[in-house]
């Protein structure tokens, strides 16, 4: 029984590999955790959270559909895993390819946020760098660093 989870789980880290190459909007996220944030999230059980925006500046035609800050979301993909995972592909399937060229500079950024599942703790455990910039800068591939978070 064991093998066969281990093989369901390598198919599905092939497929969603393969997957995150298939679109120019897709891209890897690895997670670079110390080692008292790696041990903490395995001994606990507790989950890591990968939240991803792809937005950009719509053009004058399209400001209507801005959000409240101005920005014209694209698509979002949230990723909740275990506390061993860190690699995930980011395949931008939720995004809406067209909105693409309702950007005023056809210039795709992204947000991604990374914290922990709140399965084991009430609040947040995880210090994590956040990225909000073009999406050209993380492709094909962004590292994440994560630490614990210190208690007040």
């Amino acid at each position: 029984m064991r093998i066969r989870s281990l093989a369901v789980l390598l198919a599905l880290a092939v497929s969603s590999a393969a997957a995150a190459k298939s679109s120019p909007l897709a891209l890897e996220i690895t997670l670079d955790l110390t080692p008292p944030a790696a041990r903490r999230l395995v001994s606990t059980g507790e989950g890591i959270v990968i939240d991803a925006y792809w937005y950009g500046t719509p053009s004058t035609a399209h400001r209507r559909e801005a959000d409240e800050v101005g920005n014209l979301l694209l698509g979002r993909e949230r990723h909740v895993v275990g506390p061993r995972v860190r690699s995930i592909a980011l395949t931008a399937g939720n995004v809406d390819r067209r909105r693409v060229g309702w950007l005023a500079d056809r210039i795709v950024r992204l947000n991604v946020n990374v914290y922990s599942a709140r399965r084991r703790y009430r609040d947040n455990i995880l210090d994590c760098e956040a990225f909000d910039d073009r999406l050209a800068k993380a492709v094909p591939r962004l590292r994440l660093r994560c630490s614990l978070l210190r208690a007040p």
